[in-house]
């Protein structure tokens, strides 16, 4: 058989358990040669293990402990129009709409944009999120973005200028600076750390993997780094990988949030930023549960639990009197990347969906543009300078890029 990118996309083969079959197979076949040679490498490997043992514990007793700073406190009697800005991490315009994957029912996203403004070509700031959100947020275009440290995110954008991600101006603290409260609730980049200043609540889940998916004490550490060994973030023998856990935890504790703030009248702007449909996979749509485990490819699984969100936010929200009373704005990062191995086709535009309170009717926007406009349309519908669908529209072919 051959084995290509597109064989493990379809028939999942297990590395955890190929992996140790193949170890056995050579101890089996070359154990003699083995025993030899064992002696003398491990001879040779035991100055290596003191000095990672040694740097480990060097690490574990001087390191510095990374706390978020305190948010802001909340505005009293702030007012305004509401805007609840939702990214999707991944989400694919072409794969979710235009090509759909067959089989693939998508009843809530159908549902919303048949009454809101639908933009058909936005174009993502780039196409990796340490680069487009905070684009996004900021509302320039960059083209570096290089780590400091676990502080600072030092930002060069298009015409050369330098600054940290947080430094003013950006959204949040011009939404302070107007008298409006803001809140962030997200995934991958340290929102609580940037931009406390600005934000009357918050919360940020780092990005899993295999070393700090397991337990925050060291005792259960102890007790899941072996298993850390045995498997990677997306297959695992144990079933779900300990990184999958993480990233399922991470995604129920965003749409908590979401649905709190959503319903919240004292926020006036709210981003919630989903690490769905980004891989780990961890929703298996035939069984509706959150189980799914040792998948390579299962987007189209990723894009029905980015509808039962929207559908479980919406029904909330209904519930509690606030779908008709929030501007909701929903979009995604960067496009789907391994979009190729769907049907070889790879689309940079992703969804961009602006849902008025009271609307029912649909407004399709053709024009390209850039989602960096975001920046600017929220605080546009933030000081009431745009109040319908229709209103959106000029504003975009007034403003694109």
């Amino acid at each position: 058989m051959r084995i290509t990118l597109e064989w493990f996309a379809t028939s999942r083969p297990s590395i955890c358990i190929l992996a140790p079959l193949i170890v056995l197979i050579l101890l089996v076949r070359y154990h003699r040669v083995i025993r030899r040679s064992a002696a003398p490498v491990l001879l040779a490997l035991l100055p290596v293990c003191a000095v990672t043992f040694g740097t480990s514990l060097y690490k574990a007793s001087t390191q510095t402990i990374l706390r978020d700073t305190p948010h802001a406190n909340l505005l009293q009697n702030s007012q305004g129009p509401r805007v609840l800005w939702i990214i999707f991490d991944e989400w694919d315009q072409r794969l979710t709409f235009d090509a759909r994957p067959a089989g693939l029912a998508l009843p809530a996203l159908d549902r919303l944009r048949a009454e809101s403004l639908f933009a058909v070509h936005a174009l993502s700031p780039a196409d990796a999120t340490i680069v487009s959100m905070p684009s996004l947020i900021e509302g320039r275009a960059i083209r570096h973005v290089t780590p400091i440290d676990a502080y600072t995110l030092l930002l060069e954008y298009n015409d050369g200028a330098k600054q940290r991600f947080g430094d003013e101006p950006n959204l949040f603290s011009e939404v302070r600076r107007a008298g409006m409260n803001a809140a962030a609730y997200g995934w991958y980049l340290p929102y609580c750390r940037v931009f406390a200043n600005y934000l009357s609540d918050c919360w940020w889940e780092e990005m899993g993997t295999a070393w700090n998916s397991g337990s925050a004490s060291f005792p259960a550490a102890l007790l899941t780094q072996p298993r850390a060994l045995l498997e990677t973030a997306r297959f695992s023998p144990f079933g779900q990988s300990l990184t999958v856990l993480k990233h399922r935890r991470t995604y129920e504790e965003l749409l908590r949030r979401s649905i709190g703030v959503a319903c919240n009248p004292a926020m006036q702007l709210a981003l919630v930023h989903f690490n769905v449909p980004h891989p780990p996979y961890i929703y298996d749509r035939a069984s509706g549960q959150m189980t799914r485990a040792n998948s390579f490819f299962a987007y189209p699984d990723a894009l029905a639990l980015v509808d039962r969100t929207i559908a479980e936010l919406r029904a909330q929200m209904e519930q509690a009197g606030t779908w008709n009373s929030v501007i909701v704005l929903l979009s995604s990062d960067h496009y789907y990347r391994s979009s190729p191995l769907v049907n070889g086709t790879r689309d940079r535009r992703v969804p961009f969906i602006v849902h008025f309170p009271g609307q029912t009717a649909p407004l399709s926007y053709e024009p390209s543009f850039d989602t960096l406009l975001t920046h600017d349309l929220i605080l546009a519908l933030l000081h009431s300078e745009i109040t319908s669908a229709a209103a959106t529209q000029d504003w975009l072919n007034r403003h694109q890029r």
